[in-house]
C-alpha cells in the first residue's frame, strides 16, 4: 500500500464527474518495441534478455486488477530502449553503461462526445512513466533538480546537483518520494550521495563564470539579438517540430504540453528581445554583475573551515532576485524549509553485472493539473496499489 495516498483521493473515490464514464469498460493494448539501440553495442543474446525483461514488466503491469477490466479509461502501453542524449549523440560512449528503457502507460479516459455517447482518444494527460537503469531521471521525476534559477548545476564530472527527494510512503516495501515517484531497487548501494558545501559553491562559481563568458561573447558581437532571433526563427521551428514528433511517439500528452510551452516561450522571448532592441543601451557594465557575484562566492568559500567545506550542503531557497545571486543561501543542516543537496552515486551500478541487467526501476505518476478526485487520477493510484511491484523487483535477478 502507498502510505502517502492522499486522503482526498480516498474520500472522493465514489464521486461522479460530468462528462466522464467511470463504469465504461476499456480494453488493454500494448506495443513492445523490439528495437535495440546500437550505441550500447550489446550482444544479440544480451539484447534478447533485456527485451524479455521488458515483456515481463508489461505482464506485471497488465496483471494489476485496475485493468480487469479498466473502467472509465483505455490503457495503452508503449516501450522502447532509451539512452541519455550525450550517449546517443556520441559525446560519451554508451558501451560501458547499463542499458536503459522507457515504458509509458497512458490512460485515455472516456469523455462525452457530440452525440452524448462515450468517446476517447484526445485525453491522455494522466500517465505512468517507468524508466529502467536511469538514475538521473529518478531525480528529475521527483522534481528535485531546480536548485537555483539556472536549469542545472553540475559537478566537475558532469553529475547534476539535486535537492534531496522527500520520502512520503512505501509500496510493497519500496520507497515512494513526493507522492508521485516509486523507486524499485534490490541492491544495498545508495542511489544518491551528499554534495558538500565546497562542491556546491564551486559549482555556483563555475556557473557564473560560464555566464560571464557568454555575456562577454554577446557584448563583443555586433549582431542585434532581436535581429538574430528573428533570423533563426525557421531553424527553431524545425527543431521544435522534430522534438515534438519524437516526444509524441512516447507520450502524446507530454508532446502537447511541450508544444504549448515552447510556443509560449517563443512568443515571450521575441517580445522581450524586441523591447530590448528598441531600448537605449545600458550604461552600466553588465559583466560587472557576474564578476561581483563570482568574487562574493569565492570569498564565501574562502571563509569556510575545512570541516564546513566537507559537510553536506543545505540550501534554503528564496526568491531569485539580483541580490540573492551574490549568496549561496547555505544554511545549517536541518533548517526548516531547507533541502539537503545530493547527486547521483557514481558507484551505484554494479559493473560486474551484465549491462543488460536491471538494477533500478523508477515509476513516475503524472496527472498534470488534475485534482486527486479526478477519475483518471484515482485510477493512477489504484494502479499503483494493485500492481505487484515485488514481481518487478524479481526481474532484477
Amino acid at each position: 500500500m502507498v502510505a502517502a495516498l492522499p486522503a482526498l483521493l480516498l474520500a472522493a473515490s465514489l464521486l461522479q464527474q460530468d462528462g466522464l464514464f467511470p463504469d465504461k469498460p476499456g480494453a488493454w493494448e500494448q506495443r513492445l518495441d523490439p528495437g535495440v539501440l546500437s550505441e550500447y553495442a550489446v550482444s544479440p543474446t544480451a539484447a534478447r534478455a533485456f527485451n524479455a525483461r521488458v515483456a515481463g514488466l508489461a505482464d506485471v503491469l497488465h496483471a494489476a486488477g485496475t485493468f480487469h477490466p479498466p473502467l472509465g479509461f483505455q490503457p495503452r502501453l508503449r516501450t522502447r530502449w532509451w539512452g541519455p542524449q550525450e550517449c546517443t549523440t556520441g559525446a560519451v560512449s554508451c558501451r560501458d553503461r547499463p542499458v536503459q528503457a522507457q515504458v509509458n502507460l497512458l490512460f485515455y479516459y472516456f469523455v462525452e462526445g457530440a452525440d452524448g455517447q462515450p468517446t476517447w482518444g484526445g485525453e491522455a494527460n494522466t500517465s505512468v512513466e517507468i524508466r529502467v537503469n536511469d538514475l538521473d531521471h529518478t531525480f528529475v521525476a521527483a522534481g528535485t533538480y531546480d536548485v537555483i534559477g539556472a536549469p542545472y548545476l553540475w559537478l566537475p564530472d558532469r553529475r547534476r546537483i539535486y535537492n534531496t527527494p522527500r520520502k512520503t510512503g512505501e509500496i510493497d516495501g519500496f520507497p515512494v518520494y513526493d507522492t508521485l515517484v516509486a523507486v524499485i531497487s534490490k541492491g544495498s548501494r545508495p542511489w544518491w550521495v551528499p554534495v558538500t558545501r565546497e562542491e556546491y559553491v564551486a559549482s555556483l562559481i563555475r556557473f557564473n563564470e560560464g555566464e560571464l563568458a557568454r555575456y562577454a561573447g554577446r557584448a563583443a558581437s555586433p549582431n542585434d539579438p532581436y535581429a538574430k532571433w528573428v533570423s533563426e526563427r525557421e531553424q527553431r521551428r524545425r527543431t521544435r517540430e522534430k522534438a515534438y514528433a519524437q516526444l509524441k511517439a512516447a507520450s502524446p500528452a507530454k508532446a502537447e504540453e511541450f508544444l504549448r510551452t515552447s510556443l509560449k516561450m517563443e512568443e515571450g522571448m521575441e517580445a522581450a528581445l524586441k523591447r530590448a532592441s528598441a531600448a537605449p543601451a545600458p550604461v552600466s557594465d553588465g559583466a560587472k554583475l557576474y564578476r561581483d557575484i563570482i568574487a562574493a562566492l569565492k570569498a564565501e568559500l574562502a571563509a569556510m573551515s575545512p570541516a564546513e567545506r566537507r559537510s553536506q550542503a543545505w540550501r534554503l531557497r528564496r526568491e531569485d532576485t539580483v541580490a540573492d545571486m551574490y549568496r549561496s543561501h547555505l544554511v545549517a543542516a536541518g533548517t526548516e524549509g531547507a533541502r539537503a543537496l545530493i547527486s547521483t552515486n557514481p558507484d551505484f551500478f554494479d559493473r560486474s553485472r551484465p549491462r543488460s541487467d536491471w538494477q533500478i526501476v523508477t515509476v513516475e505518476l503524472d496527472w498534470r493539473s488534475h485534482s486527486f478526485s479526478f477519475l483518471a487520477v484515482r485510477r493512477l493510484f489504484e494502479f499503483m496499489e494493485a500492481t505487484d511491484w515485488r514481481r518487478t523487483a524479481a526481474l532484477m535477478d
